[in-house]
């Protein structure tokens, strides 16, 4: 018999486990250019680049022919692959690429509920890959939709606007989950 116990964590236990080249994000935690350690790609029109992704881990305990499940989900900026060209940045190209780091946020905690609200058949790990790669889809979406709406951090007011839209949908995202743990 199976059991499905979701346990949804922002990788507490996994950050202490994870290399310097990647930076989980949490609450409140604001990137700085020192995080950026890619090198520029010279060819580019962009001055900066953020690789930003959401991971999760499946763990599958048996206990007497029983399987519980338990997803561990985050989202991770990538220093390694994140970029910047230091004569052309400022702080609000900053805080432009926080926001991307954000939206990745965002998405990893949409996925957060949606697998909660998920009934699971036999395969959870195809289960999972699905929703992950559906909701990772969607996140790039959004993505391409903000650099363009903000002229990437030129357009200051539209930039004001999402960033009040991100972070709104966020809190909503995070009170929602911690009501589930």
């Amino acid at each position: 018999m199976k059991s499905l116990v979701l346990s949804f964590l922002m990788a507490l236990a996994f950050l202490q486990r994870t290399p310097r080249e990647i930076i989980i994000w949490e609450a409140g935690q604001k990137l700085a250019w020192a995080d950026f350690k890619g090198t520029p790609k010279i060819n580019s029109n962009a001055v900066a680049v953020t690789s930003s992704g959401i991971g999760y881990k499946l763990i599958t305990r048996t206990d007497q022919g029983n399987s519980n499940y338990e997803v561990v989900v985050f989202a991770y900026f990538s220093t390694q692959d994140s970029w910047y060209k230091p004569k052309y940045v400022n702080d609000n190209v900053l805080a432009h690429e926080q926001l991307h780091f954000d939206i990745t946020a965002l998405y990893a905690q949409k996925l957060i509920y949606e697998i909660g609200k998920l009934s699971f058949n036999d395969d959870v790990e195809l289960e999972l890959e699905k929703m992950h790669d559906r909701i990772t889809i969607e996140m790039d979406s959004v993505q391409k939709a903000y650099d363009k709406q903000t002229e990437s951090s030129v357009h200051e007011s539209a930039q004001v606007l999402w960033q009040s839209k991100i972070e709104g949908k966020l809190k909503k995202y995070l009170k929602l989950n911690s009501r589930k743990r």
